[in-house]
């Protein structure tokens, strides 16, 4: 299943209200501990993404052929 960034925010911002108001310390444990994974995800996705868009040509933009 895939999710958008709009749901993931929802999802996050629920674990994080539901973290605040939660009186039993192992459920508050668990939020934490899938905001964590989330967090790690996004970051792990923001580091995989320029690999995502390479097509295996490079430009280069600063050759000053007009010399």
């Amino acid at each position: 299943m895939q999710l958008k960034n709009q749901d993931l925010a929802v999802i996050k911002q629920a674990l994080k209200v539901a973290m605040d108001n939660e009186r039993n310390e192992q459920a508050s444990y668990s939020y934490r501990e899938v905001l964590a994974k989330l967090a790690y995800a996004d970051e792990k996705e923001r580091d995989e993404a320029p690999l995502l868009n390479r097509d295996g040509f490079r430009y280069d933009y600063d050759d000053a052929s007009d010399v």
